[in-house]
């Protein structure tokens, strides 16, 4: 005890004397203790696991090794059909820097009405099918985006012309080509875009359209839910009022919403950066705030279905103010407990929508500040590593994030077996046996 006492003593004077008595301590933004106390709470949990020998006998004493592989929850980048289709070495590495990074995709145009029938009545799915091929390939799920989209500009040249039943006619055709071609491989689909801010097929057809579309395309792949999709929500009452608006008219008229899309493509406010206009989507200056962005998704959280930030950009010509909204922005929407996807709406210097002061990756996969930003939360503070010892019975217990773990074993003899289990919410108890 007494060496012990001494030695604490003697490192406790070396720390004193290497740092100034009037250094500062950081202090830890209020917004950033309650973010990792809702994220301990909500995206980790207790796992039993239970090691035996090939006769089922527990494997007592033994050295365990835990290794998270990857995310129970979706992280995610939409994808640049063009760069996938190429077959050149920057394409391949885009497509390997994918795979290794997120556990998730949606085609940032592949699927939509104007790239699917450009020309009326003839659908190519080819794009589409490119995004379901690479994704299927790499072990990645797919969100499918969108049905369609309320904004006039973004519709194919003979879609602009139509009016009334065969606007409709044309619609519940797109439906009946797109629905059934990858039912049962999306794990939702966009219904209609931007119901919020545009009226395009009301204007056109009747009130009714929007409902009468949701309803459809229910009927025609009744297991992938169906979400609404919107921005300028997380930032204002005035945008979730509307929303909250939007989606009562469609749940009182009978549509199956599945779940609530939100988009923030001006997400570098959260770091006090002012938007640049440009796109509509970024037009709106009010400032973004953790406390905000959890108290308009409680209210949008009481419809008691999954939230998912569809479409997230971050713009700052300061790289540092970049990265610290990145940070920023992905602690707050991971730390709410209704959120199941974030995706990225772009990464990469040569593949980004709102060019290069929005990247965070650059033309070579090197990680900017921002890119640094994502990694560290991805395959460091959001990723548990453990090592742990069995005891009489062959039990472990940890308490991890969710998620797929490589599971290391050693025995008595020094010999190690690979193994691997599931950590998730409804699986807490495992029991893995060595060959």
């Amino acid at each position: 005890m007494k060496k012990t006492l001494t030695l604490m003593s003697a490192l406790m004077s070396m720390n004193l004397s290497a740092e100034p008595a009037d250094t500062p301590v950081p202090e830890v933004p209020a917004w950033r203790i309650e973010a990792d106390r809702r994220i301990e709470t909500h995206r980790k949990g207790e796992h039993r696991l239970r090691i035996v020998n090939a006769d089922g006998s527990p494997l007592a004493n033994a050295a365990v090794h835990l290794e998270q592989t990857g995310h129970d929850f979706k992280f995610g980048t939409c994808v640049s059909h063009g760069w996938l289709a190429r077959d050149d070495e920057p394409a391949q590495k885009y497509r390997e820097f994918i795979a290794r990074h997120f556990n998730t995709v949606v085609g940032e145009s592949s699927m939509k009405w104007a790239y699917t029938e450009t020309e009326r009545g003839k659908h190519d799915f080819t794009h589409a099918d490119n995004l379901m091929a690479f994704a299927t390939e790499n072990g990645l799920s797919v969100r499918g985006h969108t049905l369609f989209w309320t904004k006039i500009r973004y519709k194919a040249d003979w879609v602009k012309e139509l009016e009334g039943e065969e606007l409709k006619a044309a619609m519940e055709n797109h439906l009946r080509q797109i629905l059934p071609r990858y039912r049962g491989k999306l794990y939702a689909w966009d219904g209609i875009n931007e119901m919020v801010t545009a009226r395009f097929f009301e204007e056109r057809i009747g009130e009714g359209i929007r409902s009468h579309i949701y309803k459809l395309a229910h009927e025609l792949d009744p297991d992938t839910p169906l979400f609404t999709n919107e921005y300028s929500i997380l930032c204002n009452d005035t945008g979730l009022n509307g929303y909250v608006e939007l989606l009562d008219k469609l749940i009182e008229a009978g549509a199956p919403i599945g779940g609530i899309g939100i988009q923030e493509h001006a997400a570098e406010r959260i770091a006090d950066v002012p938007p640049e206009g440009g796109h509509m989507e970024r037009e709106s200056q009010y400032k973004l705030t953790p406390e905000g962005m959890w108290a308009r998704m409680d209210r949008l959280a009481e419809y008691g279905r999954p939230i998912h930030l569809t479409e997230i950009s971050f713009r700052a010509e300061n790289e540092d103010k970049r990265a610290e909204a990145v940070d920023k922005f992905f602690r707050t929407a991971f730390a709410h407990p209704s959120v199941e996807v974030i995706m990225l709406w772009g990464f990469w210097q040569r593949a980004h929508w709102l060019g290069s002061p929005a990247v965070l990756f650059d033309s070579d996969f090197n990680p900017l500040p921002a890119g640094k930003a994502l990694l560290n939360l991805l395959e460091n503070e959001w990723k548990t590593r453990l090592e742990l010892e069995t005891d009489a019975e062959g039990f472990v217990h940890f308490h991890g994030f969710y998620g797929p773990y490589a599971v290391t074993v050693r025995d008595a003899n020094g010999e190690k077996n690979a193994l691997n289990l599931q950590h998730t919410r409804e699986q807490t108890e495992t029991v893995l046996q060595l060959h």
